[in-house]
């Protein structure tokens, strides 16, 4: 059994049915998009919930993946805003 751990990918954009074949997505529990056209939705395959960037305010989240390396330093700065020090990982 595989325990979700507190992982929140950002940018997913339409990387969502991608995430859904790696070997770690049974472990994210949510995808952080600040499209609000792409909020509510929830990510094929696995059904994570696609969330907006302030749905993570005071949840222990322990790290961000951030698809695309080029907001790599927004996501953190956002994360920061909202109180929370994940690690930043860049996939």
């Amino acid at each position: 059994m595989v325990a979700r751990l507190p992982i929140s990918l950002s940018g997913v954009r339409d990387q969502r049915a991608s995430i859904s074949s790696t070997s770690f997505s049974a472990r994210i529990s949510a995808l952080v998009d600040v499209n609000p056209h792409k909020q509510g939705g929830f990510a094929p395959g696995t059904g994570t919930a696609v969330v907006g960037p302030e749905s993570l305010r005071g949840r222990p989240v322990r790290s961000i993946i951030v698809m695309n390396p080029l907001y790599r330093d927004e996501v953190a700065q956002a994360a920061h805003e909202l109180g929370l020090a994940p690690d930043i990982i860049v996939a």
